[in-house]
């Protein structure tokens, strides 16, 4: 999201369970008349693997509600179905718009809601690989600990807010961007699945919230957000500090028209900007701290200025994708003043010494 990233591996094994619906639906429309779906028969027409998933109630009911659906339902459900799950390919498409649950019909809605999640909740705990290759092929804690080797540095910390996680530890949750209850069919698709820290995916940060703001929805509303393993908000924004020392998001030379609406939603979404500056007071008291020790020594105000400003330039470079990065950006900022400024705020007040130098 906000790192660019990139997919676990085990994660495109829930392809399976997006074809495994796209056979159900498609049974289900070949035929005008609501009926009795056939359940020995879909068993046969998916994966070995998968086929025990039809023994569970729940999505057994839900297969069969979806077939006493009204032929026209049935076709608006699978037509919806359809066109989510092909979003990846339309992310700057002026013309594309998601389907919402609340689109469809009430009834059909559900039914795909429910075999949706419950193949889902079902799943998580292991897709079960038969013959020579036993074993999970899927999991979501095979998704967290795929996810930080592949990742490298990023990850070792939540792609959205640069927290510090161990994904492999039963820490962080695999977080559906596009919330599952709204948009059932990308319950599966790998790249609506990103692993992120607890905080992140707290209900009271993100939770449920629809990364499309209501202000957006319609033709086109995809080019308003950063996207999963699409679109990196890093790869556009730039990070700075305003003069009430808060942490702000602006469009950096990466950007496009747009950059600054997947901004507004972005933080709207994960509350990126309140949450960095909440740590700002801190990062304050650690540069100062170190800096007034290392400029004790100091027996000029010429020394002691290069002093605070080497400091000041090596935290910000060597921070960068790391969980202190705001530390970085701070200094960054910092940096921009004025030699006495930088006294007044990490020294307290200019001490008096020779070899004064010229304010920058």
């Amino acid at each position: 999201m906000f790192l660019p990233v990139k997919r676990a591996d085990c994660s495109d094994e829930l392809d399976r369970l997006t074809e495994m619906v796209s056979t159900i639906l498609a049974e289900a429309t070949r035929f005008l008349a609501p009926e009795e779906a056939n359940i020995p028969a879909l068993e046969s027409a998916v994966p070995p693997e998968l086929r025990d998933l039809f023994q569970y109630k729940k999505v057994r009911e839900a297969v069969q509600a979806l077939y006493r659906l009204p032929y026209m339902d049935r076709l608006r459900v699978s037509e919806a179905f359809q066109n989510d799950i092909a979003f990846h390919r339309h992310i700057e498409d002026g013309g594309y718009q998601l389907s919402r649950l609340s689109d469809l019909p009430e009834a059909g809605g559900r039914a795909l809601k429910t075999l949706c999640i419950e193949l889902y909740n079902l799943v998580s705990a292991g897709v079960p690989v038969k013959g020579p290759a036993r074993g999970r092929a899927f999991s979501s804690q095979l998704l967290r600990k795929q996810f930080k080797k592949v990742n490298g540095s990023f990850g070792r910390v939540c792609p959205v807010c640069i927290g510090e996680v161990l994904f492999d530890i039963q820490e962080g949750k695999g977080d559906h961007y596009f919330p599952k209850a709204k948009y059932p069919a990308l319950t599966f698709h790998p790249d609506n699945l990103l692993p992120v820290c607890s905080s992140c995916n707290d209900p009271s940060i993100k939770g449920a919230k629809d990364p499309v703001d209501v202000r957006d929805t319609g033709s086109g509303e995809l080019r308003t957000v950063f996207l999963p393993y699409l679109r990196a908000a890093k790869d556009e924004i730039e990070l700075d500090v305003d003069e009430d020392c808060g942490i702000v998001m602006r469009p950096g030379p990466g950007g496009d028209e747009w950059t600054a609406r997947r901004i507004e939603n972005t933080d709207r979404l994960y509350l990126l900007s309140r949450r960095w500056s909440g740590v700002l007071e801190d990062v304050w008291e650690d540069v100062s701290e170190y800096a007034r020790k290392q400029c004790e020594g100091c027996s000029s105000r010429r020394e002691r200025i290069a002093v605070l400003r080497g400091i000041l330039a090596g935290i910000a470079s060597s921070t960068r994708n790391r969980t202190d990065f705001i530390k970085g950006v701070y200094c960054a900022w910092l940096l921009k003043k004025s030699d006495r400024e930088l006294e007044e705020m990490l020294l307290y007040t200019p001490l008096d010494l020779p070899e004064v130098s010229s304010d920058t």
